[in-house]
Protein backbone atom coordinates (compact mmCIF):
# COMPACT_ATOMS: atom_id res chain seq x y z
CA UNK A 1 0.00 0.00 0.00
CA UNK A 2 2.89 2.23 0.16
CA UNK A 3 2.66 3.04 -3.80
CA UNK A 4 -0.85 4.31 -3.32
CA UNK A 5 -1.96 7.48 -2.82
CA UNK A 6 -2.56 8.91 0.52
CA UNK A 7 -3.93 12.81 1.28
CA UNK A 8 -4.75 14.69 4.89
CA UNK A 9 -7.87 15.58 5.16
CA UNK A 10 -8.81 19.39 7.24
CA UNK A 11 -8.46 16.94 10.38
CA UNK A 12 -5.28 15.54 10.15
CA UNK A 13 -6.05 11.99 9.69
CA UNK A 14 -4.92 10.22 6.12
CA UNK A 15 -6.82 8.65 3.63
CA UNK A 16 -6.98 7.24 0.68
CA UNK A 17 -8.58 8.47 -2.44
CA UNK A 18 -9.93 6.06 -5.05
CA UNK A 19 -11.33 7.79 -8.53
CA UNK A 20 -13.44 7.25 -11.34
CA UNK A 21 -17.06 6.80 -11.81
CA UNK A 22 -17.18 2.54 -10.92
CA UNK A 23 -14.78 2.58 -7.72
CA UNK A 24 -16.61 5.29 -6.03
CA UNK A 25 -20.20 3.67 -6.63
CA UNK A 26 -21.09 0.14 -5.50
CA UNK A 27 -23.97 0.02 -7.30
CA UNK A 28 -22.30 1.13 -11.14
CA UNK A 29 -19.53 -1.41 -10.20
CA UNK A 30 -22.32 -4.33 -9.09
CA UNK A 31 -23.53 -2.83 -12.83
CA UNK A 32 -20.64 -3.37 -14.53
CA UNK A 33 -19.78 -6.43 -13.50
CA UNK A 34 -23.19 -8.34 -13.88
CA UNK A 35 -22.99 -6.36 -17.46
CA UNK A 36 -19.47 -7.89 -18.69
CA UNK A 37 -20.51 -11.06 -16.88
CA UNK A 38 -23.86 -10.63 -19.90
CA UNK A 39 -21.73 -9.83 -22.73
CA UNK A 40 -19.38 -12.71 -22.22
CA UNK A 41 -22.11 -15.19 -23.01
CA UNK A 42 -21.63 -16.95 -26.43
CA UNK A 43 -24.00 -15.06 -28.97
CA UNK A 44 -24.75 -11.86 -27.32
CA UNK A 45 -22.75 -9.33 -28.81
CA UNK A 46 -23.13 -10.74 -32.42
CA UNK A 47 -26.97 -10.24 -31.11
CA UNK A 48 -26.36 -6.90 -30.16
CA UNK A 49 -24.57 -6.10 -33.46
CA UNK A 50 -27.29 -7.39 -35.55
CA UNK A 51 -30.18 -5.57 -33.77
CA UNK A 52 -27.65 -2.01 -34.28
CA UNK A 53 -27.83 -2.74 -38.13
CA UNK A 54 -30.94 -3.50 -38.26
CA UNK A 55 -31.94 -0.02 -36.58
CA UNK A 56 -29.57 1.83 -39.38
CA UNK A 57 -30.99 -0.06 -41.81
CA UNK A 58 -34.38 0.83 -40.89
CA UNK A 59 -33.74 4.50 -39.98
CA UNK A 60 -31.96 5.04 -43.50
CA UNK A 61 -34.79 3.30 -44.86
CA UNK A 62 -37.37 5.80 -43.70
CA UNK A 63 -35.09 8.87 -44.15
CA UNK A 64 -34.49 8.18 -47.95
CA UNK A 65 -38.37 7.33 -48.27
CA UNK A 66 -39.17 10.46 -46.90
CA UNK A 67 -36.25 12.38 -48.71
CA UNK A 68 -34.87 13.64 -45.07
CA UNK A 69 -31.18 14.50 -44.98
CA UNK A 70 -31.00 12.72 -41.83
CA UNK A 71 -29.08 9.71 -41.85
CA UNK A 72 -27.72 6.90 -39.59
CA UNK A 73 -24.43 4.94 -38.96
CA UNK A 74 -23.58 2.14 -36.11
CA UNK A 75 -20.11 0.88 -34.94
CA UNK A 76 -20.86 -2.16 -32.89
CA UNK A 77 -23.27 -1.56 -30.74
CA UNK A 78 -23.59 2.43 -31.02
CA UNK A 79 -25.58 3.88 -33.03
CA UNK A 80 -25.24 7.78 -34.41
CA UNK A 81 -28.03 9.22 -35.99
CA UNK A 82 -26.95 12.95 -37.68
CA UNK A 83 -29.51 15.13 -37.44
CA UNK A 84 -28.37 19.19 -37.11
CA UNK A 85 -24.50 17.81 -36.65
CA UNK A 86 -23.08 20.58 -34.58
CA UNK A 87 -20.03 18.94 -34.31
CA UNK A 88 -19.04 19.03 -37.80
CA UNK A 89 -18.84 22.91 -37.34
CA UNK A 90 -15.27 23.51 -38.66
CA UNK A 91 -13.79 25.50 -35.64
CA UNK A 92 -12.40 28.45 -37.28
CA UNK A 93 -12.86 31.28 -34.31
CA UNK A 94 -15.51 32.81 -32.30
CA UNK A 95 -17.72 33.95 -35.55
CA UNK A 96 -18.63 29.83 -35.45
CA UNK A 97 -20.24 29.44 -31.95
CA UNK A 98 -23.57 31.15 -33.46
CA UNK A 99 -24.30 28.47 -35.68
CA UNK A 100 -23.07 25.69 -33.23
CA UNK A 101 -25.36 26.81 -30.85
CA UNK A 102 -28.27 27.23 -33.48
CA UNK A 103 -27.77 23.35 -34.51
CA UNK A 104 -27.48 22.03 -31.48
CA UNK A 105 -30.84 23.76 -30.39
CA UNK A 106 -32.58 22.31 -32.76
CA UNK A 107 -31.40 19.19 -32.27
CA UNK A 108 -32.63 19.23 -28.67
CA UNK A 109 -36.10 20.13 -30.16
CA UNK A 110 -35.86 17.33 -32.78
CA UNK A 111 -34.69 15.06 -29.72
CA UNK A 112 -37.62 16.18 -27.59
CA UNK A 113 -40.19 15.13 -30.28
CA UNK A 114 -38.18 11.43 -30.69
CA UNK A 115 -38.97 11.23 -26.32
CA UNK A 116 -42.36 12.46 -26.77
CA UNK A 117 -43.29 9.57 -28.96
CA UNK A 118 -41.72 6.77 -26.27
CA UNK A 119 -37.98 6.50 -27.58
CA UNK A 120 -35.24 7.97 -25.35
CA UNK A 121 -32.48 9.23 -28.18
CA UNK A 122 -29.16 11.68 -26.34
CA UNK A 123 -30.03 13.39 -29.58
CA UNK A 124 -28.73 10.86 -31.73
CA UNK A 125 -26.21 9.37 -29.50
CA UNK A 126 -27.53 6.09 -29.06
CA UNK A 127 -26.37 2.33 -27.87
CA UNK A 128 -28.41 -0.56 -28.04
CA UNK A 129 -28.24 -3.09 -25.06
CA UNK A 130 -28.23 -6.84 -25.36
CA UNK A 131 -32.01 -6.57 -24.41
CA UNK A 132 -32.93 -4.30 -27.46
CA UNK A 133 -34.89 -6.58 -30.12
CA UNK A 134 -36.20 -5.81 -33.47
CA UNK A 135 -39.67 -4.42 -32.71
CA UNK A 136 -37.86 -2.04 -29.83
CA UNK A 137 -36.01 -0.70 -33.45
CA UNK A 138 -39.48 -0.43 -35.19
CA UNK A 139 -40.69 1.84 -32.33
CA UNK A 140 -37.89 4.20 -32.96
CA UNK A 141 -38.61 4.12 -36.35
CA UNK A 142 -41.96 5.36 -35.70
CA UNK A 143 -40.50 7.80 -33.44
CA UNK A 144 -37.84 9.23 -35.91
CA UNK A 145 -41.29 9.05 -38.71
CA UNK A 146 -43.01 11.06 -36.08
CA UNK A 147 -40.85 13.60 -35.83
CA UNK A 148 -40.18 14.34 -40.27
CA UNK A 149 -44.02 14.56 -40.13
CA UNK A 150 -43.52 17.50 -37.73
CA UNK A 151 -40.82 18.87 -40.12
CA UNK A 152 -42.99 18.70 -43.16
Amino acid sequence: METATVGVIPDGKPFAYLAGTLPGNTLSAAAAYYTILELEKPGVMDRMFLVASDLVDKLNGLFAERGCGFFSYNFGGIVRTEMTAPHGVPITGPEVFPEIISRRSLLEGYSAIVHAHGVLSRNGRDMVSCSHTTKDNDRAVTAFGALIDVLE
